[in-house]
């Protein structure tokens, strides 16, 4: 589950089928152990307060280790999570994940589950295994108003699963510019990377988000993050030929010839993939044609290794004899 979205599943006898083989007191062979849990998954409210009425522990989790308010709380069931919360069910119980109802709730939007956990004292900031928050997977999956209501019950954005992504990187990357608007209301910093060196605006501009990166810019986002590769949020732009992007970073201040590891300009980057527009922009603006990366390679040199001619050539010679 820390990987990717998805709901618990369970192939088991059913609850009901277990409740007529239970005698009073309940025999505690695996499949009545399952029991409570598989009615906890199919909603089953009249099962699960029969078993629990007959003895059953309420945190009886059967093979697969999961507790049945995870169950119930992964798969919308309201009134079952309620029964579970009135026999004293553990509100931040893990699956072998990491993963809490709290957190299975939100990346589902169930959100008067949601409300009901965090009214029972559910923790709000508790990670998976991953690292992820309710808050990270509400971000994630562009839930806004789950965003909204784990941050006014004081979900920590700051918080960076394992990989050194926050809530506002994911959403980001994700182009969720509602939940970025709100982090940033909030009063969270847009200067942070992950693991691989990437800030919110780096990913954004990588990306082609522009109202995203015009919001991070707005908030004093800073242009002199590098990636792993040494890409700024400028070279990023250049690469993927997002102009207006690369004409929004440059008015902000751009290190108009900033180079990566290798060398390579933003101008480099427009000639390799003939982005013509991109190049008129950074030629118009100043950047020097005449680089070269650490192969000795000009801007030049990158476009002709396209063979292809969109005039693109043409402005860089006329450019370098100007």
């Amino acid at each position: 589950m820390d990987a990717k979205k998805v709901g618990l599943t369970v192939s088991l006898m059913t609850a009901a089928a277990v409740v007529a083989m239970m005698g009073v007191g309940g025999s505690q062979n695996a499949p009545v152990n399952n029991a409570l849990s598989i009615a906890a998954m199919d909603g089953d409210v009249t099962t699960v307060q029969t078993l629990l009425a007959r003895g059953m522990d309420v945190e009886a989790q059967g093979r697969m280790h999961i507790s049945p308010l995870a169950w119930a709380a992964d798969n919308g069931h309201l009134q079952v999570v309620k029964a579970l919360l009135d026999h004293g069910a553990n509100v931040n119980a893990r699956d072998p994940s990491g993963f809490t109802p709290l957190m299975l709730a939100a990346q589902w939007n169930h959100q008067e589950i949601v409300d009901l956990l965090l009214a029972q004292g559910a923790d709000v900031n508790m990670q998976s295994q991953g690292g992820q928050t309710a808050l990270f997977t509400a971000a994630k999956y562009g839930l806004n108003d789950m965003v909204t209501t784990l941050m006014q019950h004081g979900a920590d954005a700051t918080i960076a699963d394992r990989n050194g992504d926050t809530a506002l990187l994911i959403a980001a990357k994700r182009g969720y510019g509602e939940i970025i608007t709100a982090l940033l209301n909030a009063g969270i910093t847009p200067d942070v990377q992950n693991a691989h060196g990437y800030s919110p605006l780096m990913i954004a501009a990588e990306r082609g988000h522009e109202q995203i990166v015009a919001n991070l810019l707005q908030h004093g986002a800073s242009q002199q993050y590098r990636h792993e590769c040494g890409c700024t949020a400028l070279l990023s732009a250049a690469e993927k030929g997002y102009t207006r992007i690369v004409q929004m970073l440059l008015d902000k201040g751009a290190d108009i010839n900033a180079v990566n590891n290798e060398g390579i300009s933003a101008l480099m980057f427009a000639a390799r993939y003939n982005y013509l527009d991109t190049a008129q922009v950074l030629i118009a603006r100043g950047i020097q044609t005449n680089l070269t990366d650490k192969q000795g390679r000009t801007a030049q040199d990158y476009l002709r290794k396209t063979a292809i001619d969109n005039g693109l050539g043409k402005l860089l010679t006329h450019d370098r004899h100007a």
